[in-house]
């Protein structure tokens, strides 16, 4: 990458593109990135119109292959430093590609670029959008009637294809999706005539299929006033860009898509399903035990999942030695997110109260974690 930054400077008329196998392959550039590519104009007064492509989507290809990071480009965007855009159409990166060279001045080009999308059905343009038309940084949907829309939904990039597609199978007519194309400098102003073309929605929805820490969620926070009125749709937190199990990429990305359609099926929050459930915290011998110094902090860091109208005792010891503490608990939230922070199995949520602490080791898929190592004795007990 810094050759072609140093190619771009040295002939500011030839379009010069660095391209990632996969976009978060840059991380390897990021000091080129930092120092020369998002700060040289500040810095020396240097313009360099140099391209990156980066590819980017949410496709279940595990951690690696998923996220071009945008939120890092987006976080390093300032004061018309450079562009970053996420186009949807043929005719788009057309025409971005040709206006980075007929400016008469240069700016380092941010292009997170598609991957299934080269071969979607419906990823095309016609030769019009190629001759007589131009980069436009916000596509509007003409399919919905804005009289009619309750719901508007901004989104970028690839996820625009999965929500439409959502949207047609299930015959949903009241949902506008409208595809932001430029992400910096971000088109405030045409962003805001499109919620006024669909003044009657009273539901303005920001959707990402990258984690709510990750995208350009924090960037349009920043850079636009009414974000503060937008009800987002995104995956959770998480400190992975991407699951690595297909089954859990299908799960979070499903989940996601459902809360753009259905505001009641928040993703983020607790779920309203309860179970009860054991956990087997230590397997010691409870007369080994300080409970003040071990017990009483696993009992605190529980207590938010605790409904403490039906148990006052939460924390007791059974008749096999082992510490129990009964969880009025949510079910996704607590053990799921648990589960897979740590990669383990999840556990099924029919599990209910165990009689004999033996009946753990054969249900399937229960961590270890939680139904600790048989008859072995602990020599030391285990904090938290």
């Amino acid at each position: 990458m810094g050759f072609d930054y140093g190619y771009a400077l040295a002939s500011p008329n030839c379009l010069t593109i660095w391209e990632a196998q996969f976009g978060d392959f840059s991380n390897g550039a990021q000091i080129i990135i930092d120092q020369y590519i998002s700060s040289a104009e500040d810095k020396w007064k240097l313009q360099n119109g140099i391209v990156l492509y980066l590819p980017h989507g949410y496709e279940g290809q595990g951690a690696e292959h998923s996220s071009a990071r945008m939120e890092r480009y987006l976080q390093l965007c300032a004061k018309d430093n450079m562009y970053a855009a996420n186009c949807t159409t043929p005719s788009n990166l057309f025409h971005l590609l040709r206006r980075q060279m007929l400016t008469n001045f240069r700016k380092p080009l941010i292009l997170f670029t598609p991957k299934s999308l080269l071969r979607h059905p419906k990823v095309i343009s016609n030769v019009d959008d190629l001759t007589k038309s131009k980069f436009i940084p916000v596509i509007t949907d003409s399919e919905i009637d804005p009289a009619k829309a309750d719901s508007l939904v901004f989104c970028s990039g690839k996820f625009y294809f999965d929500l439409i597609d959502y949207r047609e199978k299930n015959k949903i007519k009241n949902v506008a999706i409208v595809r932001i194309e430029q992400l910096f400098p971000l088109p405030v102003k045409l962003i805001i005539s499109e919620i006024k073309k669909f003044s009657k929605a009273e539901d303005i929805v920001w959707a990402q299929e990258e984690p709510r820490n990750m995208g350009a969620w924090n960037h349009i926070q920043t850079y636009h006033p009414i974000a503060k009125n937008m009800r987002p749709a995104t995956r959770r937190f998480y400190g992975s860009t991407a699951s690595g199990s297909l089954t859990r990429f299908e799960r979070r990305h499903n989940q996601v898509i459902e809360y753009v359609f259905d505001k009641t099926k928040n993703n983020l929050k607790e779920a309203k399903t309860k179970v009860w459930m054991d956990i087997i915290f230590v397997n010691i011998n409870s007369n080994e035990i300080d409970f003040d110094e071990y017990i009483k902090p696993l009992e605190n860091r529980w207590s938010k999942f605790i409904n403490k109208e039906d148990h006052n005792s939460l924390v007791h010891s059974n008749d096999y030695g082992y510490f129990n503490l009964e969880v009025n608990c949510n079910w996704k939230f607590a053990i799921e997110n648990y589960c897979e922070s740590y990669h383990l199995p999840t556990i099924h949520p029919e599990l209910n109260k165990v009689s004999n602490i033996n009946d753990h080791y054969h249900i399937q898929g229960l961590p270890n974690r939680f139904a600790g190592q048989g008859s072995k004795k602990y020599e030391q007990p285990i904090k938290g």
